[in-house]
C-alpha cells in the first residue's frame, strides 16, 4: 500500500524487510543479494544467541580466526567467482554472486 498518490510513470521503490536483512535472508526469500550488504558483516560478528530477534536471525559470534576458517573453507577464490560471473546466467550466477559476497562481507568484517 502507498503512502502517497504514485503518478503513471514514476518510478516506486520496495524496502525488502524493512532494510534490515543480510543476503541470507534477501536470497532465500527473494532470489537476489545485496551488493556490500552492511548486515552480513553484523551477522558474522554479533554474539551468536538462542533468543528470538528481529527477522528470526542471530549473530553468528565468528572472531578473527573463525572468519579466515571460514574463508578457507570456499573451493573459489573471489577473483575465479569474479571471471565465473561473467559466464555464467540465471540461478548459477545468483548462486556465484550470493558466494561471492559472502567472501566480501567477510573481508569486511576483518577490518572491524
Amino acid at each position: 500500500i502507498a503512502g502517497k498518490k504514485i503518478a503513471p510513470g514514476q518510478e516506486v521503490t520496495f524496502v525488502y524487510g524493512g532494510g534490515v536483512l543480510n543476503n541470507d535472508q534477501l536470497f532465500a526469500d527473494y532470489g537476489f543479494v545485496e551488493p556490500n550488504n552492511k548486515h552480513d558483516v553484523s551477522q558474522l560478528i554479533s554474539e551468536k544467541t538462542d533468543k528470538p530477534t528481529l527477522h528470526g536471525t542471530s549473530g553468528l559470534g565468528l572472531d578473527q580466526e573463525g572468519i579466515h576458517t571460514a574463508l578457507a573453507a570456499f573451493t573459489t577464490t573471489m577473483e575465479e567467482d569474479e571471471i565465473l560471473l561473467k559466464t555464467t546466467t540465471g540461478f548459477e550466477a545468483k548462486s556465484i554472486q550470493f558466494r561471492l559476497e559472502k567472501k566480501k562481507a567477510m573481508n569486511r568484517a576483518l577490518q572491524v
